[in-house]
Parts: C-alpha cells; sequence; structure tokens
C-alpha cells in the first residue's frame, strides 16, 4: 500500500471568476435600484440583463457594460433633479421680483420719483431684494425638502436687512450640512445595495441580512447607519471567507474525482464519506480502491483494501501508480499541485474500507491508457 500528499494552488482563473461574479452582483443591484428612480423620475429604466457566463474576461465585459449604463443613469438623474431645483428656483425669483415690483409700484403712486436719480429703485429696496433673492436660492439648493429649513427661511424678514443677513448665514450653513447630511445617507442607501448583493452569494446570509434591515430603517427614519454597516462589511468578509474555504475544498475534492474517473475508477458512497473525503474503487478490482481527503491546503490520497477476494500484488501497484500520475492530471482541473510527497509501495499502513458491492461492468469499460486521455 502507498499513500500520497498533494500540496496544492488553486488556478488564479477560478479567483478571478469568483470576483467577476461578485462584482456583477454588485453592479446588477446598484443597477436595479437606479432603474426604480429613473422610473420615478419619467426617465427610462436602466436594462439589467441576466447573469453574465463564461470566463471571468466575459464577465468582467458585461461588468464594464452595465457599469457605463449606470454611470449615464447617474448622470441623467442627476441632470433631471438639477432641473426640478431650477424650476423651483426660478419659481420663488419670480415670486419675489413680482414683490418687489408691487412695492415699486405702490411707492411710486405715494411718493414723487427724483428723476435725477440713476436708480428708479431705493437703496432699502435693493437690500432686500438681495436677502430674498438669498433665501430663494438657498432654499433652492437643497437636495431634499426640509420642513424645519423651510420655516426657519419663511422666518427671515426682509425689513430688518441688518438681522436677516446673519440669519442668511446661518441658513447657508444648515442647508450645507442637511446637504452633507442628504449625501452620507444616499451613500449609505447605495452601500445597502451593494452589501445585500453581497449577501446573495452567502450560504448563510441571515446575520447579514437582518443587519441590513436594521441598516435601511435607520436610513429610511434618516439617520445614519454607519456603525451597522461596518458590522454587516465585517460579517460578510467573515462568512465569505469561511464559506469560500469551503468551497475550495469541494472544488479540489471534485478535481479529484474527475481525475479519478478519469482512470476508470468509481466513487462508491461508504458510511464514512464527509464533505471533504470521498473513496473511489479501482477499474477492475472488486478488493481496492483510494481514499481521497481534502484537508489544511492538502490532498491526502492513500490506497484502501476492502478485503474482498484474494490479494492481488499487480491491481495494488497499478493503483499505486495511477497515484503518481495523479497530480498532473489534477492540473487539467485547474487545481495545481506544489509539492508532492509519495510513499513507496508496502511502506504505508492499510487502511480497511468496506465497499459495497459493485454494478455490473458495461462489456467495453476497461482501464484508459495515459496515452488515450492525453488524446481526449
Amino acid at each position: 500500500m502507498s499513500n500520497s500528499g498533494i500540496q496544492y494552488a488553486i488556478a488564479a482563473e477560478r479567483r478571478r471568476v469568483e470576483e467577476a461574479r461578485r462584482r456583477w452582483r454588485r453592479i446588477a443591484g446598484r443597477a436595479t435600484a437606479l432603474a426604480d428612480r429613473c422610473v420615478s423620475a419619467g426617465l427610462t429604466a436602466i436594462d439589467v440583463p441576466a447573469r453574465p457566463a463564461g470566463d471571468s474576461a466575459a464577465i468582467s465585459a458585461a461588468c464594464d457594460r452595465l457599469e457605463a449604463s449606470c454611470d449615464t443613469a447617474v448622470a441623467e438623474l442627476e441632470q433631471a433633479e438639477a432641473a426640478q431645483r431650477s424650476e423651483q428656483l426660478g419659481h420663488a425669483l419670480r415670486e419675489v421680483l413680482a414683490a418687489a415690483a408691487q412695492r415699486a409700484a405702490i411707492r411710486a403712486r405715494t411718493e414723487t420719483v427724483d428723476v435725477t436719480t440713476e436708480s428708479t429703485v431705493p437703496v432699502a429696496d435693493a437690500a432686500q431684494l438681495d436677502i430674498a433673492e438669498r433665501r430663494a436660492r438657498l432654499l433652492g439648493s437643497l437636495l431634499e425638502h426640509s420642513a424645519e429649513i423651510a420655516r426657519a427661511a419663511a422666518a427671515i424678514s426682509v425689513d430688518d436687512v441688518a438681522r436677516a443677513r446673519l440669519l442668511l448665514d446661518d441658513l447657508g450653513s444648515r442647508v450645507a450640512a442637511a446637504n452633507a447630511a442628504t449625501r452620507q445617507l444616499r451613500a449609505e442607501q447605495a452601500e445597502i445595495i451593494e452589501l445585500r448583493a453581497d449577501t446573495d452569494g452567502l450560504v448563510d446570509p441571515e446575520g447579514a441580512v437582518a443587519l441590513l434591515d436594521r441598516a435601511e430603517d435607520a436610513v429610511r427614519a434618516g439617520y445614519s447607519a454607519a456603525p451597522l454597516l461596518n458590522r454587516v462589511r465585517q460579517l460578510i468578509e467573515e462568512r465569505i471567507a469561511l464559506e469560500g474555504a469551503a468551497r475550495d475544498r469541494s472544488f479540489v475534492l471534485g478535481a479529484v474525482e474527475a481525475a479519478l474517473t478519469e482512470l476508470g475508477y468509481a466513487v462508491v458512497p461508504v458510511g464514512q464519506d464527509t464533505t471533504d473525503s470521498m473513496v473511489a474503487r479501482a477499474p477492475g478490482s472488486t478488493r481496492y480502491g483510494v481514499r481521497a481527503r481534502v484537508v489544511d491546503g492538502e490532498i491526502d490520497i492513500r490506497t484502501v483494501d476492502t478485503g474482498a477476494g484474494s490479494d492481488d500484488a499487480a491491481a495494488e501497484a497499478a493503483v499505486c501508480a495511477d497515484l503518481r500520475t495523479l497530480p498532473e492530471s489534477l492540473r487539467q482541473h485547474g487545481v495545481l499541485p506544489e509539492r508532492v510527497r509519495q510513499s513507496p509501495p508496502g511502506t504505508a499502513a492499510k487502511e480497511y474500507v468496506a465497499l459495497p458491492a459493485p454494478r455490473q461492468a458495461t462489456p467495453n469499460k476497461r482501464r484508459r491508457k495515459p496515452a488515450e486521455r492525453s488524446r481526449e
């Protein structure tokens, strides 16, 4: 009997595919939310295609196209929102000018206009008009309506110019703070969308989803969810690392199974199987097979003896020879052998495994030679 230990690395392409798929989930989540905003604004919604297939280059190209569509949609939304604010501001300024004109008309009826003056607008009225215009512009620059700021603006009287200018400075600070808070909440909402997309790739997303629900409730209520989002990011990264390691082991075990199947082995379910191990019967033998385990970055493969039938030195030697060819076969399935240890035949202790009786083989089934597998 012999055994082998193969330290391995997973082909970089598989990592690139995983990263590209994660990027696609995030962009698709953002695009879906943007599509809803476009519809609400009366714009054409983004077309979000189905998840792309293929290698990492194909998926990345699809990501680039969808991201470009998102950038275009964001620009159109910002332009539409700016146009809406400009329209509101224009309406407010027209009201200011109308009020100023009305005051000037009343004054013209009650006072004698000095035709020698260069301006027909008194200095006091000019200052009042400036205050009214600044108030309108500040309100028009708000990214989100605020009833509190609107009340503060309405309380600014143009009759007391000195006081009004002080109040306008305060109003400007409040508008700037409100806009900064709005940008922060919008950024947090966008991050929630992307983090929800990350949870779609998790086997166990419940903890992260519950925190995201709380974060979304906070943002909708107008409160920052930054601490919650920090916890969600950490939890998701931990889950990705944990589940990624399990997926890696499953991928490696699948590569071992595929390589053994190409050699003519048949996987046999046994009671000791786990998600990280398997047993396969050697071709043409009722007695010998192999057990493969993936643990701590190494594939442990050893010959097993079912105890059925008589000793067959040739069959045992064939299994040992197969184990020597396995590292190169694994390379064809995306698992790159880095260091291989192998004990000579007859030096490893026997491991006995009871296997169910093999099913009747098809008449044409036989062990394929390495040259035949190379041609395939």
